[in-house]
């Protein structure tokens, strides 16, 4: 005897984030937090919580672009929305190895472009004595050292601590991504309460 599946409504368990606008403007708060909160440890869980939140908008507004007759899967609505906005994926794949323990690649095909790009805490960069105010949004320049050719003073070199995501020397910060992510997606909710789809998704209708 098969059993029967109980379906509950979830919006009062939810915290009042009920449609794809409520969501974008939690991802919104949250990269504000990234950059104006004065406790370090506040900025690191507000960088996590921003890359969860924009990685749920796509959920919200594939179901939103249903309603407006969008046809296909959902598989390929997320693939559109990726090929649109690179860095979607960039943003799903630091999510999923943040939530998994073991992060296996044969359980993820097609991940190999992105795999490398780990969250870390620092990066170095080189020129002249460095500004601390002058570092990246949601940085702080932690340390800066003397760059000695020769026993001579060639530059400074200054250690940026704060969320950041990238490889080698090719870092960026967590603002800066999801800054480029929000605006993706604001773009498209803006659409979907306008009743129109987004352009990328249009062609599955």
């Amino acid at each position: 005897m098969s059993k029967s599946k109980v379906y509950l409504d979830a919006s009062e368990i939810r915290f009042g984030l009920l449609k794809p606008r409520d969501w974008l403007e939690k991802a919104e708060r949250e990269a504000k937090r990234v950059t104006e909160s004065e406790d370090k440890i506040d900025r690191l869980d507000a960088a996590l919580n921003g890359l969860i939140t924009v990685q749920h908008i796509e959920d919200w507004v594939f179901h939103a672009c249903r309603k407006l007759g969008y046809g296909g899967r959902e598989s390929e609505f997320k693939r559109s929305a990726r090929n649109a906005c690179p860095d979607q994926k960039t943003v799903t794949d630091l999510c999923n190895a943040a939530k998994h323990f073991d992060f296996e690649l044969r359980r993820a095909p097609g991940i190999e472009t992105t795999l490398k790009t780990v969250m870390v805490l620092e990066a170095t960069i080189s020129g002249s004595l460095p500004d601390p105010s002058n570092a990246p949004p949601g940085t702080e320049v932690s340390a800066v050292h003397t760059m000695i050719d020769d026993d001579e003073i060639v530059g400074f070199r200054s250690v940026i601590a704060g969320p950041l995501v990238g490889e080698g020397n090719n870092r960026e910060t967590v603002h800066q991504l999801l800054s480029r992510t929000i605006n993706f997606w604001r773009n498209a909710v803006e659409g979907v309460e306008r009743n129109e789809l987004p352009d990328w998704a249009a062609s599955a209708i």
